[in-house]
């Protein structure tokens, strides 16, 4: 078990030792039941994986521009706002969930009507009911629909259509590709994201005369920072898990 940052950095480096060419073992616990591709780029080594990296880098850089920026804005303080005409509230599947939801409909440039779909999935892809297999394979089909969907699209925004717009090596991505990246898209991290939301709304619960319009209306970067950083992967120990001829690194939380 690695437990200093720079025991991480330096086996984060060393991935002929520390591989992740191994299909649906990066996470913990593996998911050969529940999805059929690896997800990329994450299940491959460099000089593979720096080249699926760069396909997607634009899409991920969209929070960094103006008008993103102010959606977003306007997005979270819209659900954070609608929450204090409740007389009660689940902050996971009331707040954090659709919030990460709809955000992620933002990210994809897809109808924020896809995000109720999204939310119906619960916090977890796979393990949010008592049938992974079953999620595994809806979410699968549902993502072949919209790739498929997304086939002679003209919206340069839509991730499914820039998936078909895609090339490596001086060829475009293979259907198993547009999948696996699509699977990491809704599945990886998806329910940290919603635990981080969680966290950064404690400070906010309690009795409603508490919490008011101009409290959260009043929020800033600083809001959400802190716990962030207390709940940071890093803090919980960074665990190598066994593949059949490799080892992987892994957060364990």
């Amino acid at each position: 078990m690695l437990l200093t940052y720079q025991g991480v950095r330096t086996a984060a480096k060393n991935w002929q030792t520390y591989s992740s060419d191994a299909p649906f073992r990066v996470p913990i616990p593996s998911e050969e039941n529940q999805r059929s591709v690896r997800q990329l780029p994450i299940e491959t080594d460099p000089p593979e994986h720096r080249a699926y990296r760069a396909l997607l880098e634009p899409i991920f850089r969209r929070p960094m521009q103006a008008d993103y920026i102010a959606a977003m804005d306007g997005l979270v303080r819209s659900t954070l706002l609608a929450c204090l005409d409740q007389p009660a509230l689940d902050i996971v599947r009331g707040l954090a969930l659709p919030l990460q939801s709809r955000a992620l409909a933002l990210l994809l440039g897809v109808p924020q009507s896809e995000a109720e779909t999204w939310i119906s999935w619960g916090t977890h892809v796979f393990h949010d009911g008592d049938d992974p297999e079953q999620k595994g394979a809806d979410l699968e089909a549902y993502l072949m629909g919209a790739i498929e969907a997304g086939r002679g699209g003209e919206d340069p925004e839509n991730f499914f259509t820039a998936l078909h717009r895609l090339q490596i090596d001086g060829r475009t991505l293979t259907d198993a590709e547009r999948l696996g990246m699509a699977n990491l898209v809704f599945a990886g991290g998806r329910d940290t994201v919603i635990a981080a939301r969680l966290v950064s709304g404690f400070p906010y619960a309690g009795p409603p005369q508490t919490t008011t319009r101009k409290s959260l209306t009043n929020l800033s970067k600083s809001t959400f920072h802190a716990p962030r950083t207390r709940m940071s992967a890093l803090a919980a120990g960074i665990m190598p898990v066994l593949a059949p001829h490799k080892r992987g690194l892994c957060c364990a939380v």
